[in-house]
């Protein structure tokens, strides 16, 4: 079976979860596909592909719409 995965990059909370699966369905061809920390932490363990995601400009935790808005404009 093959099968393709989309990560967020955003920490290694999905990350990690993401990689669990994989390797329970080790007998797979996997493509990944994923941003950031995401994309960095598959990229020597699998076929991984980057791409654009979604960027949060606070650090904080709280979000600003505004600012999130124009930094995610591209």
């Amino acid at each position: 079976m093959r099968i393709l995965a989309f990560v967020t990059g955003i920490g290694y909370g999905h990350t990690i979860r993401q990689r669990a699966l994989l390797d329970f369905l080790k007998n797979n061809k996997f493509l990944i596909a994923s941003y950031k920390n995401g994309y960095y932490y598959f990229e020597k363990k699998y076929h991984t592909i980057k791409i654009l995601g979604a960027k949060f400009p606070e650090k904080s935790g709280k979000l600003t719409v505004l600012k999130t808005i124009f930094i995610n404009l591209k």
